[in-house]
């Protein structure tokens, strides 16, 4: 389930050596993964592989659902164990016929449009609601 509440934008992903953002930006790899592993003591961070985790979610994925993408903040400071891990906004899957399992999907042309816009130095947020069905990032 995506989570409600008020969560600062992190840095941008994608696999391109560089991306039109003013967020600060990180090339995935074929070694880089998101622990989901709530046992693991690498548990909602991004770390490069060999990994000590049972779960995680693999950054370069084949599909492109993570080509473009940025980190939504959330559970990420203080992590606390289970609450919830992997939180991002990228790419719809399948034209958002799809939901997501927590995240905010948006199509790409839309999603680039919005990395470019964004502004690490202006401390983007994004602000998720679940009765409103609302998108507001400032």
């Amino acid at each position: 389930m995506t989570p409600s509440g008020s969560y600062s934008i992190g840095l941008a992903f994608g696999k391109t050596p560089s991306l039109n953002t003013g967020l600060i930006y990180r090339q995935v790899t074929e070694e880089d993964v998101w622990v989901d592993d709530s046992a693991s003591s690498q548990y909602n961070q991004w770390v490069r592989k060999p990994i000590q985790a049972t779960s995680f979610e693999v950054m370069r994925r084949p599909d492109g659902l993570y080509d473009p993408g940025a980190v939504i903040e959330y559970n990420t400071h203080p992590v606390v164990a289970g609450r919830g891990s992997a939180i991002f906004i990228h790419v719809w899957r399948d034209s958002g016929r799809k939901p997501t399992a927590g995240c905010v999907a948006l199509e790409r042309t839309r999603l680039s449009h919005l990395l470019a816009w964004l502004n690490a130095y202006r401390h983007p947020v994004i602000v998720l609601g679940q009765a409103d069905n609302v998108l507001i990032v400032k």
